[in-house]
């Protein structure tokens, strides 16, 4: 288990490394914002690579809003609209998270009553979409 967190944790290094290098190398982006993708990166990987995943992903990779649910019992109704789901029981301190990413300027509350919904912004978008094999 230390091993398999151990090669987790230098994956998420090399891939926030290279996500920095291509973007400072070929996107014409602001170097604040690159650092504060490293700081968020460096804060949560795992919900930044899962959410490059569903973005690469055939069956998603159109879909830039999400719901944050408690947990896995809880069921929405309502839009027909395609969204993503991350649940807070996945991830530790997920709405913590979601508050810096969306300090960050990465995300935008569109909330409609009291299902918390985001949007992904183009930057975010932008740099997750990097081409960036992830391990």
């Amino acid at each position: 288990m230390i091993l398999h967190g151990l090669v987790f944790l230098l994956n998420s290094w090399k891939y926030s490394a290279e996500i920095a290098a291509k973007i400072e190398l070929g996107r014409n982006t602001d170097s604040s914002s690159v650092a504060e993708f490293q700081d968020a990166f460096s804060l949560m990987p795992e919900l930044l690579m899962d959410m490059t995943q569903a973005l690469k992903d055939k069956n998603t990779r159109l879909i830039r809003e999400f719901f944050v649910l408690p947990n896995r019992r809880v069921m929405l109704g309502g839009s027909s609209k395609p969204r993503l789901i991350y649940f807070e029981e996945d991830y530790d301190n997920l709405r913590n998270k979601l508050d810096i990413i969306e300090d960050y300027g990465f995300i935008i509350d569109v909330r409609v009553g009291n299902a918390p919904i985001y949007r992904m912004t183009p930057e975010l978008i932008r740099f997750l979409l990097t081409d960036i094999e992830i391990t």
